[in-house]
């Protein structure tokens, strides 16, 4: 028996599995047969196919489940399928195969994709036409796109038949190259490449494809006017093979030699005419072979106006002179004469050779046929010399802006005006003093009644301009025209100094914790703070540590997470007080708007705690003054007392608590309680003030303080015993420091002092004796 090579091992890696698997599967079951395996047992088969599959199919069948003693290739084959066949999505393969276009495959190789793409469609008897439709869309022939639809019944077989027969045909009549036609008259003897060139014109004149010349050019070939492409060149060579009509949507000629039927075209633009095809000149040589089809496309596409902007020029050749309608271009750099406009003229025209590329808008370039000197005049002007480029083009004769200026057919207008500000200012020298502000006197704008107010919202400033922009605002502000904003609703923040030990890191970590749903990437900034708070890693603040603080502050004043301050929002104030500073946010939506903190006087760290909570608000209340006037506010705090003793009567809490209270009667506000574990921001912010600033004493507390205090029944001498005997009380003492630095818990407390606890939010010092409020 002859042998036969079983299949190789399934891949399991490949990419497109299920392709793999019919593949393989194909080879096995062609094996099966010619090997004469077919009729071995079942289980002589099942173990053929393990030996031919692979280490891999092997540990894929392991995982299969069977029904004992049922067990089948074909059930094996199955399970293999299933395992290699990915769930199939007929949405997505439809989808695909709409999309498909033709990419630079022929219509064969176009049409094999669509029918492999088809098989996954689950498409029915519709196959072949779904398959003909998409051919016909995704062509990229636009030509033979038009052509396809005309055709009443149209089947998958005839449209590709069509389009293969259409490609030859195009191949056939791009080898024979285009069909040329000799002139019969001869007007032009050409002398090959070297020295000037002569033109006898003939009777036609301004035509666009007049009986020319029969002459020879460089390389002795006989020169013609083409009726492909409408130029001059040697039989081969012509620039229109190749190149589709824009007309007709054929091979092998331009437009403006088209004789066949229009194709339609959808014009839902009007193409603005381009004033000349000459806008600057290059000394580079190029090839200009795309050119003429450019100018052309162009120029029979334009609209007739009556307005446009052209003068008839007089030209004077050999005691002769004729007409020429120019169009005016200041935009151009040269002068331009069609060769048609000057083919009918009975004078000879010498051209002197140039190496000038003119180029167009859009980089387009043509290589002219050559240079001349003409005399011109306008309007009974003297005649002068002007250059033009001749040109083998259907475009219109150009005037550039020099030759518009020869000829007097534009002006430069200079305006002069006279130096009327320094004479108003010599003047008038009592008037414009200074910057010209107003004077003291109160000035009014009247409005129309009907007036529309208008809003200018801020605008990116570009980039070129930025710096010219700053160096503006700097000079404003340094003349003192303008002022920065008072960046002081974010002092809290910038002036927060470094922590220095780790319980102050992790209340700034708490304070970070609370603003991370604004803050992004919140834990990649504060990794190497929490690298400090481990239990086990010692507190060495170094330099990584300093750059992650100074960007956590700058994220913390600047959006996202801080937000403008919005009318329409519920405002909330944040305050609390340390035994040394004093820290407040405003929040709107839980997000905060400002932060502000300070220090106390050494006279207020003498304050009682609840009096230091309440000069909190206070100070919350007359920093955000411009927010919150006139508005609903609530306050958290983390001192209970102060909800119940802001509610009391006026004459049952002490002389500096009344001050503070008449403070805050101009403000609407609810205090609320809420504990200081989560007072994250305000807490952080009155342990972190800034040292520097020095804060002055209110003169208007000290006062009421001083005044009570002198109308106190005590005499001198007694006052002295009770501030000598408090200074050598040790008990005293203790409760005088819990006043300063705050009230520990009572089971902290030693057992002589734990009777001040329950009265700790009246206590307070006053003249070195200790005070309970009345």
């Amino acid at each position: 028996m002859d042998f036969f090579r079983p299949p190789p091992a399934l891949d399991f890696t490949e990419t497109n599995l299920a392709e793999s698997w019919k593949r393989w599967r194909q080879c096995f079951e062609n094996f099966m047969l010619a090997a004469e395996k077919t009729t071995k047992p079942e289980k002589t088969k099942i173990a053929i196919i393990l030996s031919c599959i692979g280490q891999e199919g092997v540990e894929v069948y392991n995982s299969f489940v069977f029904e004992a003693g049922k067990e089948t290739l074909q059930e094996v084959l199955s399970k293999f399928g299933n395992y290699c066949a990915p769930k199939k999505n007929v949405v997505f393969e439809r989808f695909n195969f709409f999309r498909c276009f033709q990419k630079g495959q022929n219509i064969e190789s176009f049409v094999t994709e669509l029918k492999i793409l088809a098989g996954t469609c689950e498409f029915k008897e519709d196959r072949d036409d779904l398959i003909r439709d998409r051919v016909v869309i995704g062509i990229r022939d636009v030509g033979m796109q038009e052509r396809l639809l005309q055709e009443p019944d149209l089947s998958l077989d005839r449209a590709v038949e069509f389009v293969r027969t259409s490609s030859k045909r195009q191949i056939a009549s791009m080898n024979a190259g285009p069909s040329v036609n000799a002139v019969a008259q001869d007007l032009h003897q050409g002398r090959g490449s070297g020295g000037s060139r002569s033109m006898n014109t003939g009777p036609f004149v301004n035509t666009v494809a007049p009986d020319l010349h029969r002459g020879r050019g460089s390389g002795g070939s006989r020169l013609f006017r083409c009726q492909a492409c409408g130029r001059i060149h040697p039989q081969r060579g012509c620039p229109a093979q190749g190149k589709p009509c824009f007309r007709c949507g054929d091979m092998g000629h331009f437009r403006n030699m088209c004789r066949g039927k229009q194709r339609p075209i959808a014009r839902s633009l009007e193409v603005q005419e381009i004033a000349a095809t000459h806008r600057r000149i290059t000394s580079d040589e190029s090839d200009s072979s795309e050119v003429p089809l450019f100018i052309d496309s162009l120029d029979s596409m334009v609209s007739e106006r009556s307005n446009e902007w052209t003068k008839v020029i007089t030209v004077h050749l050999n005691q002769c002179l004729f007409t020429v309608t120019f169009k005016l271009d200041i935009g151009a750099e040269a002068n331009i004469l069609p060769l048609n406009a000057i083919c009918g003229l009975e004078s000879k025209i010498q051209l002197e050779k140039t190496n000038t590329v003119l180029v167009s808008y859009g980089n387009f370039k043509i290589k002219p046929l050559g240079v001349v000197m003409l005399e011109c005049s306008y309007d009974n002007f003297s005649p002068v010399g002007i250059k033009f480029f001749i040109v083998d083009t259907n475009s219109k004769p150009l005037l550039g802006l020099n030759a518009c200026q020869k000829l007097n057919l534009i002006q430069r207008i200079c305006e002069v005006k006279g130096d009327q500000k320094s004479e108003i200012l010599e003047i008038y020298q009592d008037v414009f003093k200074g910057l010209g502000t107003f004077p003291d006197d109160p000035y009014h704008v009247e409005l129309k009644p009907d007036s529309v107010g208008v809003v200018h919202p801020p605008r990116r400033v570009p980039q070129v301009i930025r710096g010219k922009l700053k160096d503006t605002l700097d000079d404003l502000e340094n003349r003192g025209i303008i002022e920065k904003a008072d960046p002081g609703h974010l002092k809290g923040i910038a002036d927060m100094p470094i922590p220095t030990s780790k319980s102050e890191v992790r209340r700034l970590l708490g304070m970070i914790n609370f603003l991370s749903k604004f803050l992004p990437n919140a834990s990649k900034l504060t990794a190497p703070l929490r690298e400090l708070v481990k239990d086990k890693s010692e507190f060495v603040w170094g330099t990584e540590q300093s750059v992650a603080f100074n960007a956590i502050k700058s994220a913390l004043s600047s959006p996202p997470v801080l937000r403008v301050f919005g009318g329409s929002s519920d405002i909330v104030i944040q305050c609390d007080s340390s035994k040394d500073g004093l820290g407040s946010c405003l929040m709107q939506n839980s997000q905060p708007v400002s932060f502000v903190s300070r220090s106390l006087t050494n006279t207020e760290k003498n304050y009682a705690q609840i009096e230091k909570e309440l000069l909190a608000v206070v100070f919350s209340c007359e920093k955000f003054h411009n927010y919150i006037y006139g508005r609903k506010v609530v306050v958290q705090s983390d001192h209970r007392p102060l909800v119940s003793i802001i509610q009391k009567p006026m004459s049952n809490i002490s002389s500096r608590l009344q001050k503070m209270v008449l403070k805050l009667l101009k403000y609407n506000l609810e205090i609320i309680y809420v504990p200081g574990k989560l007072m994250f921001l305000a807490d952080t912010l009155s342990r972190s003030f800034s040292a520097s600033d020095s804060v002055q004493d209110d003169r208007e507390m000290f006062n009421v303080i001083h005044n009570v205090a002198k109308y106190v029944p005590m005499s001198d001498s007694r006052k002295n015993d009770f501030v000598n005997e408090t200074k050598n009380d040790r008990d005293l003492q203790m409760v005088s420091q819990y006043i300063q630095e705050g009230f520990p818990g009572v089971k902290k407390m030693p057992f002589s002092v734990r009777q001040y606890h329950k009265i700790k939010d009246d206590l307070h010092m006053n003249e070195d004796i200790l005070r309970v409020m009345d």
